[in-house]
């Protein structure tokens, strides 16, 4: 493992345990061997330590929202784009944890605006027209596989079925329309 991946996976672990806020350059330094200048020397802060943790998951949902977006407008493209973005939530637990925890200060960074946007895409896409109340259906549904499954015991495999059919309802089935 290169330095740098193993720099951002104990602060993976470091943010995860104690919070982006509250982790400190010199406990993440300490846990790697290192003095906190060789840590400094392969990032110049911790924010740029949160953002390099969070670059993979947006480029993913960009991805997402582009491939999504080139693909016409059916019942299976909201049903592929559901399953799809909840694999990239399932593929890093810790990291989701992280980006979740630390969401005021990723909202100031680069990266953060560019998942944000990418995520009103995929909402966008998902909606089933342009009524805010279908938005808002399209919302609820990306923020059930973002954050259910960890709240709920059993395997994330086992649940993928229902996890996916409750965000697919939510999307489709308002109550009382």
């Amino acid at each position: 493992m290169e330095t740098r991946e193993r720099i951002l996976d104990v602060a993976v672990d470091l943010f995860a345990e104690v919070g982006y806020d509250k982790a400190s350059i010199r406990e993440l330094a300490s846990r790697l061997g290192f003095t906190t200048a060789a840590l400094y020397y392969h990032f110049q802060n911790k924010q740029e330590i949160l953002t390099a943790v969070a670059e993979s998951v947006c480029q993913e949902v960009e991805a997402l929202a582009a491939e999504a977006d080139a693909t016409p407008a059916t019942a299976q493209r909201s049903v592929d784009l559901l399953a799809s973005y909840f694999g990239i939530v399932t593929a890093r637990p810790r990291i989701m944890t992280v980006l979740e925890s630390s969401i005021a200060t990723l909202r100031t960074l680069e990266v953060g605006k560019r998942t944000a946007t990418a995520m009103a895409r995929l909402s966008e896409l998902l909606a089933v027209d342009d009524r805010p109340e279908s938005r808002l259906r399209a919302e609820a549904a990306l923020g059930i596989l973002t954050t259910l499954h960890r709240r709920v015991s059993g395997s994330v495999e086992d649940l993928r079925p229902h996890l996916l059919a409750a965000a697919y309802g939510a999307l489709v089935y308002p109550a009382d329309e």
